[in-house]
């Protein structure tokens, strides 16, 4: 299939899946444990039905939204990921192209492949910082302000990686960590995707590995990995604290699943929440963002910006994550998908899906403006109590 022939999200995991050796596409596709939370990701929005509004006036209408002062075309952003090098030579690069060419925010995760200047200079959309703390404070303070002077608009931290999950697709793949173990399997897996691996080893392993925010050459694959392990810290308040002091723009808090726990953000100075269980690949068993994203909103107040992800494959997805209050989705796999499957022309393929899709739901449901999409346009499940 061609990527001009991908009709879906769907088509371009397809996609991905034929160009990437077997232990590649499961680093993006699998899940923590039993990978149960991925899958309760998907089906609590099946859950969710829309309910059309009669003689709605749709002559004219309007996807576009504002976010921190910035107009983007679509409620629908790039959301930070790491391991762009092993998918596509364009990596950070191509998806922040992608992005800006669609008129949407594209977050880069300090665990990306080029540095944050870089992506910055190929960039014509908004950009946020995807922040993880680094080895040592200073390691961490110098990207805030590296952030800062190369005029990212929003810092975006996330509070749910004290430990990596436990993905067991990559255990049985004999890949955690960057650390690959070279069986005929594995060598096999390389050989059946020949386009793949001379891209990998023209560029990945011949010019070396990348980190976004780490030194300025190329490192070795020891060192990455090493960077790869101080990923995974816990989050205190303290850490909050420290970041919003030093962070000039909108901070924005990634990895919340309890309603509980927004006012003490909020008292932190956070101006924004994302609703995320990591895709599911963090703690296995916890509830689908979805469900748990009107109990947010309501805590927020409206005192901070709420957004969500996980799950999100289609147009419709995004409009019921709307109808429940947040501010725009998140999406991860799906643009990692559309990179693998194609570079930057795959990540617009996505993109180009995700608005038509949600302009037909749009137009489908009676309603002109993005903005007007509110709870009466979705009928939730009824909860079911206890006998």
């Amino acid at each position: 299939m061609r990527l001009d022939k991908a009709v879906n999200i769907e088509d371009f995991r397809d996609l991905a899946r034929r160009r990437l050796p077997k232990l590649i596409f499961d680093v993006v596709d699998g899940g923590a444990g039993d990978e149960s939370t991925m899958r309760a990701n998907r089906a609590a929005f099946d859950e969710l039905k829309l309910k059309p509004q009669p003689l709605g006036d749709v002559s004219e209408h309007e996807l576009g939204i504002e976010v921190f002062g910035d107009r983007i075309s679509l409620p629908v952003i790039c959301g930070p990921c790491g391991a762009g090098q092993a998918l596509h030579r364009e990596a950070e690069l191509g998806a922040a192209r992608a992005a800006g060419a669609k008129g949407t925010a594209y977050v880069l995760s300090t665990a990306g492949s080029y540095q944050l200047e870089d992506v910055k200079n190929v960039a014509s959309g908004p950009l946020w910082l995807g922040l993880y703390l680094g080895a040592t404070e200073k390691e961490t303070n110098e990207t805030i302000d590296r952030a800062q002077a190369a005029g990212y608009k929003a810092l975006c931290l996330t509070v749910d990686g004290a430990v990596n999950g436990l993905r067991e697709r990559d255990k049985r793949n004999g890949f955690a960590d960057l650390k690959i173990r070279y069986t005929p399997g594995v060598i096999a897996q390389g050989v059946s995707r020949p386009a793949w691996s001379w891209e990998f080893l023209r560029g990945s392993v011949g010019q070396g590995f990348r980190r976004g925010v780490g030194e300025p050459a190329p490192v070795s694959l020891e060192e990455a990995r090493e960077r790869i392990r101080h990923t995974w810290q816990p989050v205190t308040p303290k850490h909050v604290e420290a970041i919003r002091a030093r962070w000039q723009g909108p901070l924005i808090i990634k990895g919340i699943l309890r309603a509980d726990k927004v006012e003490p953000l909020l008292e932190l100075g956070a101006d924004g929440i994302i609703v995320s269980n990591h895709g599911g690949r963090q703690l296995d068993g916890v509830p689908a963002t979805i469900r748990v994203l009107p109990d947010v909103v309501e805590a927020a107040r409206g005192e901070a910006d709420v957004f969500v992800d996980g799950g999100i494959r289609r147009g419709t997805d995004v409009v019921r994550a709307l109808a429940l209050g947040a501010k725009a989705c998140l999406v991860g796999r799906p643009y990692m998908y559309g990179l693998a499957a194609g570079g930057r022309a795959g990540v617009e393929g996505v993109l180009d899906i995700f608005r038509a899709e949600i302009e037909n739901a749009l137009l489908l449901l009676g309603c002109g403006d993005i903005a007007e999409i509110d709870g009466s346009f979705v009928e939730r499940p009824a909860i079911k109590q206890p006998s």
